[in-house]
């Protein structure tokens, strides 16, 4: 029973620090947002997230770099910086609102610190 207390407790540690981090300002303020997903078409998918430029920026949100797998072009990574972790957890709700109308499956969104 204490090992499942004691097992219990890390949960808890570990899901809590976990929340903090993803709302806490980053060292600089800015984080990496790397993005992986599969898209049905990538030129179709590419016009569709071009067309959301104006939607990024407002969202303080900068396009680095893209792209697509040399084994299966539908297979994408952007990565993105955002403004804070705030900014960056508002744009994961949208690609997340993005994934249930069926226009990309398999995302993975994870937030990195710049370390210099």
């Amino acid at each position: 029973m204490k090992n499942i207390k004691n097992i219990f407790a890390v949960a808890v540690l570990f899901i809590t620090m976990t929340i903090v981090s993803a709302f806490t300002i980053s060292k600089n303020g800015k984080v990496i947002m790397i993005v992986s997903l599969e898209v049905k078409n990538f030129t179709e998918w590419k016009k569709m997230f071009d067309a959301g430029a104006a939607l990024r920026e407002k969202a303080g949100i900068k396009v680095l770099n893209i792209c697509s797998s040399v084994d299966n072009e539908n297979h994408v990574l952007v990565i993105e910086e955002a403004e804070n972790a705030k900014a960056a957890n508002g744009f994961i709700s949208i690609l997340k609102s993005k994934q249930k109308d069926g226009d990309m499956s398999k995302l993975d969104v994870k937030l990195y610190d710049e370390a210099e």
